[in-house]
């Protein structure tokens, strides 16, 4: 906590917390133990956080649905980055659920298929579908990969990403 005071000191108005607490199929533990044991920490840190006049994401891949009300609503996060697609955080059902109301959602590019086993097109379409879901999102929407991009993302998916985000926003082409 004194290290994420001293951020916010030096001027970081946006805090990124976290760590994983979901696989694909659901938490770590059992929601009453994550309730009991994850959840107070998680809450603490993000006090310090909003005390210090910051923003808290919290950053973890997996499915959170067994523990969706303490993950997004009860722990006072602002943002949610790794939106995993593959793990059934989809963004259909975080507008549907109403979570895009409350939470900034940062993600939802399949890092895990799409950007490496895609093609270009394939990487097209689900960035425009994900620009279109995000302006649903009253909570905010920044598009970013479900993880990160890592050394299998496709190099040629990447461009794609890059030029479909500009395409969809009318900006110019990078000279590439």
């Amino acid at each position: 906590f004194p290290r994420t005071k001293a951020l916010v000191e030096q001027g970081h108005s946006v805090i990124a917390m976290g760590g994983d607490v979901s696989t694909d199929k659901g938490p770590f533990i059992s929601p009453a133990l994550y309730h009991e044991y994850s959840l107070p920490t998680i809450q603490a840190h993000v006090k310090v956080i909003h005390d210090a006049g910051a923003r808290a994401i919290y950053t973890s891949d997996g499915n959170h649905w067994d523990i969706k009300e303490d993950f997004f609503f009860n722990s006072g996060i602002d943002g949610y980055k790794e939106v995993d697609r593959a793990a059934g955080m989809t963004m259909e059902r975080l507008i549907a659920e109403g979570i895009k109301d409350r939470v900034c959602l940062i993600g939802n590019l399949d890092a895990r298929f799409t950007l490496c086993l895609g093609t270009p097109e394939q990487v097209r379409e689900e960035v425009i579908t994900t620009l279109r879901q995000g302006q649903q999102t009253h909570g905010g929407h920044i598009l970013h990969a479900s993880h990160s991009v890592h050394e299998d993302v496709k190099v040629e998916n990447y461009y794609a990403v890059v030029e479909a985000y500009r395409d969809f926003f009318g900006m110019e082409p990078l000279a590439l």
